[in-house]
């Protein structure tokens, strides 16, 4: 082990800059801590959240950082990784911001929440797109397909929406055991959950 790292309580989330040079890190308490690596000190603290923060995506190009609050502050706020600064409050959920997806152009970002619901952002505006209806559970994770072209979100369904439309391209699960994580391989056609009932599963899009 190098060292540790405590934050001000568990930790729900966290990433890396594209540099691989700082740690970003999410907790139960309202604040996200930016860690210098390799020394492992503390860079910068963002804080305006007023309750726990439960999510965190970056932009590509790494400069601008989206979190997500926990119920009390369902908001999601970006941030200026460069000049240490909040830019914008996005409000529209009634629960949780449970996860954050940016599209790898940069254009549109996807928010998850605990109220059942994903909205889509225009990330260099602010401006609220659209809201997608159709999870039937707390949305808790997110994840854009290569081409940007589809959002794949994951709860007690795993479903595949197209971008920008908004439109519900197919449900891939149904009656899954509390999918917790999804990722999408680099071919665009393949994808893995991992599940609450401690398995991983592979899935291929039709």
């Amino acid at each position: 082990m190098i060292f540790v790292l405590t934050q001000g309580g568990p930790v729900n989330a966290t990433i890396v800059t594209p540099g691989g040079t700082t740690l970003i890190a999410a907790s139960e308490d309202p604040n996200i801590r930016l860690w210098d690596f390799p020394s492992g000190q503390l860079q910068s603290l963002f804080s305006g959240h007023t309750a726990a923060v439960k999510s965190l995506a970056l932009s590509p190009d790494g400069r601008i950082l989206a979190s997500g609050g926990g119920d009390g502050d369902p908001t999601v706020r970006l941030w200026s990784i460069e000049q240490e600064v909040r830019l914008r409050t996005l409000s529209s959920h009634s629960r949780a911001v449970l996860s954050l997806a940016i599209s790898p152009n940069g254009n549109i970002l996807a928010s998850g929440s605990e109220d059942n619901t994903i909205i889509l952002w225009d990330f260099n505006t602010g401006e609220k797109l659209k809201t997608l209806m159709g999870m039937n559970s707390p949305v808790r994770d997110l994840t854009f397909s290569e081409d940007g072209k589809y959002l794949i979100a994951a709860g007690d369904t795993l479903q595949v929406w197209t971008i920008p439309e908004g439109k519900l391209a197919r449900t891939l699960a149904k009656g899954e055991s509390y999918i917790t994580a999804v990722e999408m391989t680099l071919d665009g056609q393949t994808l893995v959950t991992a599940s609450h009932d401690r398995t991983l599963k592979v899935w291929r899009l039709p």
